[in-house]
């Protein structure tokens, strides 16, 4: 059996373990997962997926590289969000007012609105120092569209 595939069912195992319907083997696995007897049997031999890791990160809360490649801790992104709040706190003092605000924004803007901000998302998860700049950057934008709409 590949290491990918191992690691994923040992943590599907250890993280649903008290839950009513808990995985405990490959098949519980498949059925969490939503995926054919196929793909579970090449899991097997030849490794998880970049897509099912990533499922996998929805579903179970795993990291991507440790379920691909054993490195970084198996809850990396979760260890990372909580250190990184008073980050994000300090440079944003309000900020779910903030996200709500631009969430109702980019809900309504359009398509190349949408791909012009993306990559500022982007960076707003990626450089959260900068959270408070780059907010503004996209606070900016789509005033600017909401201009030019009217």
């Amino acid at each position: 059996m590949h290491e990918s595939t191992k690691r994923l069912l040992d943590f599907a195992r250890a993280v649903t373990a008290d839950e009513p319907t808990p995985v405990r083997d490959f098949a519980d696995l498949q059925v969490r997962m939503d995926i054919s007897s196929g793909v579970m049997s090449n899991w097997k031999r030849r490794g998880v997926s970049k897509d099912g890791a990533i499922s996998a990160e929805q579903i179970f809360g795993c990291s991507v590289q440790w379920i691909l490649e054993g490195i970084e801790s198996p809850n990396a992104d979760r260890a990372t969000l909580k250190e990184l709040a008073p980050v994000y706190s300090s440079a944003i003092p309000d900020l779910p007012t903030t996200l709500r605000h631009l969430t109702r924004h980019l809900a309504s803007a359009d398509d190349l609105t949408r791909h012009g901000i993306a990559p500022l998302l982007s960076r707003l998860v990626m450089e959260p120092a900068e959270a408070a700049s780059i907010a503004h950057m996209i606070t900016a934008m789509l005033a600017a569209r909401l201009k030019r709409a009217s």
